[in-house]
């Protein structure tokens, strides 16, 4: 029974709003659970926890670009798109290490890549385009022309808006299926290196020969705060949440920002050069990477630095990274290939930990979904230690029937189904209730 509880919990899609009773009983073995069972558990732990346990090993190397890689999107959990100084864009699938397709039609470098809806993708030149992409057909849809400068850095506003920065210094804003800029924002003094999305009405942007960082008002197109902090130039910006931003410069340093109050509340040191990229993993932590050839991740409330990963060849500089999914973090660099760097190799070690170091009062708090009744809490902690009773497969019966996916509510039941006392019948019923 413990087993079938501890699984559920994490498997369960529920968050809790209040903290479960302390218990110093520690999670059942979970390397007695079927394998799946194991994967998933690991995966839902890396969902929301930081990536403290051990180093993120090497997992393969894309390669197929003839320049550096310069941008990097996720596209689903297990592909992503890669746009090079070769001029093209190729999609990948992350597990496999196969190039899945290549698009062409810049006659520059591309400088940047965003999603936009599961079907398209836009892209960003030097050629003074950007391009809008049928990602299952590799299609070219639609072109967007700048007069004359390049395109640096975009960022998604809705499926059909989106905001480019460039050469002009200025900030654009454009409807993609029009392709008509709406509206001009006016205020840095040089190229607009980077821009955030931090609500559906504020945006972020960093600039070149410019130490500070601008938060606009989009839909009035006025920069209302300028937030004061890095002493060179803005390379990367992440957005952590609604309310704080992190940014990456050329001074060597990350800086972690509250915007409604325009301070700097931790600056993040340790990389030897300057940080040219930012992505955040979770709300806890944030990965960066430098041309001093490594990428950091960091605990974003204490600044300490987790992990340093060292994998690109010689000089080359990490110019983007992106995470596909919770168990895998990719770097692109200028030595022309794209690493995958993953965490579900050392699933053991995860789940030993765990067992080790982890009371279930921990464990419950690392999950996300709708909240948990105090009662149910109580029942579950208190059935770890004794026999199970009737209520307490009632409680996991329902448990069952609140996980969302049809295939891990079988995976449940195929492994527990004597356990839990239910019959393929009642199976059927209960799958009935989703």
């Amino acid at each position: 029974m413990k087993k079938i509880i501890a699984l559920l919990i994490v498997l369960s899609l529920n968050c809790m709003q209040e903290q479960p009773p302390h218990t110093e009983h520690n999670i059942t073995n979970f390397l007695h659970l079927p394998p799946d069972c194991q994967k998933i558990i690991a995966e839902k732990w890396l969902e929301k926890n930081q990536w403290s346990i051990l180093e993120p090993e090497y997992k393969r190397t894309l390669t197929g670009h003839t320049d550096s890689v310069t941008a990097l999107v996720k596209l689903t959990s297990n592909t992503l798109a890669s746009g090079s100084n070769d001029h093209k864009i190729k999609i990948w699938n992350t597990e496999t290490g196969k190039r899945l397709r290549t698009l062409t039609g810049h006659s520059d470098q591309i400088n940047t890549l965003v999603k936009l809806t599961r079907k398209t993708i836009a892209s960003g030149s030097g050629d003074y385009t950007i391009k809008i992409w049928n990602i299952k057909t590799g299609e070219c849809i639609s072109t967007l022309t700048c007069n004359d400068h390049f395109i640096e850095t975009l960022v998604k506003l809705t499926p059909h808006t989106l905001a480019s920065g460039g050469s002009e210094s200025t900030i654009k804003i454009w409807n993609t299926e029009t392709r008509e800029c709406l509206q001009t924002l006016i205020g840095h003094r040089n190229w607009v290196t980077e821009l955030a999305k931090l609500t559906s009405t504020t945006l972020a942007s960093g600039s070149y020969k410019e130490s500070t960082i601008k938060i606009w008002n989009i839909e009035t197109g006025q920069c209302i705060k300028t937030l004061s902090g890095h002493t060179r130039d803005i390379y990367s910006l992440a957005k952590i949440n609604s309310k704080t931003l992190a940014s990456g410069s050329n001074d060597r340093t990350i800086k972690i920002w509250n915007v409604e109050s325009g301070q700097c509340i931790r600056t993040l040191t340790g990389h030897s050069a300057w940080v040219l990229a930012l992505t955040r993993l979770n709300s806890k932590t944030l990965v960066s990477g430098s041309n001093d050839r490594t990428i950091k991740i960091w605990d974003v409330e204490s600044g300490q630095c987790l992990q340093t990963l060292r994998g690109h060849n010689n000089w080359d500089v990490v110019l983007a990274l992106t995470k596909p999914n919770s168990k895998t973090l990719a770097s692109g660099s200028n030595d022309n290939t794209i690493k995958i760097w993953s965490m579900l190799n050392n699933i053991k070690t995860i789940l030993k930990t765990l067992d080790n170091h982890s009371p279930l009062g921990t464990l419950l708090t690392l999950i996300h979904g709708q909240s948990i009744p105090a009662n149910y809490k109580q029942r579950i902690v208190e059935s770890l230690e004794r026999s199970p009773t009737e209520s307490d497969t009632d409680v996991l019966q329902k448990w069952i029937a609140s996980v969302r996916s049809r295939n891990v509510q079988k995976l449940i039941k195929d492994s527990f189904a004597t356990e839990l006392q239910i019959n393929q019948s009642e199976n059927n019923n209960c799958c009935n209730i989703l």
